[in-house]
């Protein structure tokens, strides 16, 4: 069977970057696409527009559409045993709502989920993306319990963490930075089930260590011969890729480093994803973040946050990561939408620099190429003379004893 990729300009806010050179985890949308259907045996043919699609059977879809190996394999199948045209739909799940916010997806009368993946059978041809919407009939794919849940952030359903069902069928469109970063979140556990799947033999040693009551933690983690990893590091649930490098007394859990990352000593990366020479600076504390290929991170704390190409954020940068009162809202084509959750860091558009003493708020992001900084007025630049016992601040730059500040200067 055959697989057509149409061309769109869709471009995602703040990266002016279309969708499918973004990243989700380690690899752009793009290389998912492709990826998936090499692995379906689809050959993949792409195309500028609907005019172009042949009057052949084949799995249709658009570049700006994000899926996995294993939910093209099951809409592969399902189109293999109907002869109508169908889209691809999801039952109304987790994953499928942490994608929702400004996804633009069809709901079915069910609640579930419909997507522009299409198996065509009939041979006719369409105009537009909204023909083709509506001429194809939803199959709902029938998810399976899974055995193992992973703790990720509460999407929709409240503050907090809750535990989900781990599941390697995903399925998005992309519209906003929020779907690229909580596809990389969930992408850990795709790309973990993934790599047990290339290792059969690591499932059965796991359980047969489970029954005889024997740790097996060194078995769910994937670490390239020819990364270094210090033998004070400790790493759990996590895929270390080939030429990273793990320093001394660093803790990574359930993560994915992308190739030739650099991770310093004392670093703790909770349910990140780090693509391709990501550098992160020792000591740092980082969770549910996702950073885009030679990002270079430095901070004390920061949570469920997206970082583009070659960005640099410095220790003393903050991007808050919760709302004290009501939810986050994002912005999208000029209207701010309820996340209606509390919890959302922020996003930094490629190349840019948050400096120190900045502060970003939630569901916010920083466009590409700029670098922000703190105000300088609280930078101390001029010093003096000043006698001991004397309490001082800083004027414009200048360190000034206390008293000589006027009220109405500090407002």
């Amino acid at each position: 069977m055959k697989a057509f990729r149409i061309k769109t300009h869709k471009v995602v806010h703040p990266f002016d970057e279309a969708a499918r050179d973004l990243y989700v985890a380690t690899k752009p949308v793009r290389q998912w696409q492709e990826d998936a259907c090499v692995a379906c045996g689809l050959s993949l043919t792409e195309i500028n527009d609907l005019a172009q699609l042949p009057a052949e059977p084949g799995i249709v879809f658009f570049d700006d559409v994000f899926f996995t190996e294993m939910a093209l394999r099951h809409f592969t199948a399902d189109a293999m045993t109907v002869d109508e045209d169908i889209a691809l739909a999801m039952p109304n799940s987790h994953a499928a709502r942490a994608t929702e916010p400004a996804g633009e997806v069809n709901r079915g009368e069910d609640g579930s989920f419909i997507f522009d993946i299409f198996a065509l059978k009939s041979g006719r041809s369409f105009s537009s993306r909204d023909e083709l919407q509506k001429a194809c009939v939803p199959k709902v794919q029938k998810l399976k319990n899974a055995p193992l849940t992973v703790r990720v952030p509460d999407f929709n359903d409240g503050p907090g963490l809750v535990d989900v069902e781990i599941t390697a069928r995903l399925v998005a469109h992309i519209r906003h930075w929020v779907h690229l970063l909580r596809l990389s979140q969930m992408s850990v556990a795709v790309l973990l089930l993934d790599a047990f799947r290339r290792e059969p033999s690591r499932i059965i040693r796991t359980k047969w260590r489970k029954r005889l009551g024997r740790p097996s933690d060194d078995l769910r983690n994937f670490i390239h011969p020819s990364a270094f990893v210090h033998p004070t590091a400790h790493i759990e649930n996590s895929i270390i890729s080939e030429n990273c490098t793990v320093g001394p007394h660093s803790h990574i859990h359930s993560s994915v480093l992308g190739s030739a990352v650099n991770v310093g000593d004392h670093v703790r990366l909770m349910g990140c994803t780090l693509a391709e020479k990501v550098q992160v600076l020792r000591s740092s504390d980082i969770a549910y973040c996702a950073a885009m290929p030679g990002a270079n991170l430095s901070s004390q704390k920061v949570q469920l946050s997206l970082f583009g190409r070659d960005v640099f954020l410095t220790s003393y940068a903050k991007i808050l990561d919760a709302k004290l009162r009501g939810s986050v809202h994002i912005e999208y084509e000029g209207r701010l939408i309820d996340l209606k959750t509390s919890f959302l860091g922020g996003c930094v558009g490629h190349r840019s620099i948050l400096g120190a003493d900045t502060t970003l708020q939630a569901g916010r992001a920083i466009p590409c190429g700029v670098t922000v900084v703190g105000d300088p007025n609280h930078v101390i630049s001029r010093v003096g003379k000043h006698e001991q016992g004397v309490i001082l601040t800083t004027k414009r730059g200048i360190l000034v004893p206390l008293p000589s500040v006027s009220p109405e200067s500090c407002e």
